[in-house]
């Protein structure tokens, strides 16, 4: 008698359950059980608590962001004007250090 083994991926947490999903952060599969939605993202517990616990970026890092790629888009006048992208990078370095 030949046995097929069953390829499906299994719960991480409940090995003989079926997984209906993978955890956004660390790609570990979920079961219906284990599953938790964080937004429109599927997530396991620890990562959703590590999740509430960090919260959204902070406003000095979106200004970092933003001065990086201000910096990167005067970039190509930095022939004739090398000041610009030289205020926005070390600006965006201060910030990231936040």
């Amino acid at each position: 008698m030949v046995t097929v083994e069953s390829t499906a991926a299994l719960c991480a947490r409940h090995a003989e359950v079926s997984a209906v999903a993978t955890c956004t952060r660390c790609g570990s599969f979920l079961c219906g059980e284990c599953l938790e939605l964080f937004g429109e993202s599927a997530f396991c517990e620890p990562c959703v608590s590590l999740r509430r616990k960090d919260g959204p970026a902070s406003r000095a890092a979106w200004g970092a962001l933003g001065l990086g790629v201000l910096g990167l888009l005067v970039l190509p006048c930095t022939l004739a004007m090398p000041l610009p992208p030289l205020v926005a990078g070390v600006g965006s370095v201060v910030l990231g250090m936040r």
